[in-house]
């Protein structure tokens, strides 16, 4: 992946592809070493953000929980077997026949 930080400017000038790994990368190494008072800063700056970003925020979210609920049943184990089974509740209870959280 390369280097993990870079300037605002490098990260604007990237394709979009390469900033959704980069951002991907970020969250990954910050859940890894993260206790629950950075996970709760998380959260708190999450919920302070502009409402529409949160909108925003939590549409990518659910996009995740989509591409979780198709994971095959071989392709999961003890360590993700959580997320995928909420996954696809989510995606059956409540994303279905819904498309996107709404850009408002």
């Amino acid at each position: 992946m390369g280097k993990t930080f870079c300037t605002f400017a490098e990260f604007q000038a990237m394709k979009p592809q390469e900033r959704g790994e980069t951002i991907a990368q970020l969250l990954s190494s910050f859940v890894n070493g993260a206790g629950e008072e950075e996970k709760r800063a998380f959260v708190e700056k999450v919920l302070c953000d502009h409402r529409t970003l949160q909108q925003e925020i939590f549409d990518l979210f659910l996009r995740t929980c989509e591409k979780w609920a198709q994971v095959e049943e071989n392709w999961y184990d003890l360590r993700n077997e959580f997320t995928v089974k909420t996954s696809k509740k989510i995606v059956e209870e409540v994303l279905e026949g819904c498309a996107r959280a709404p850009y408002i």
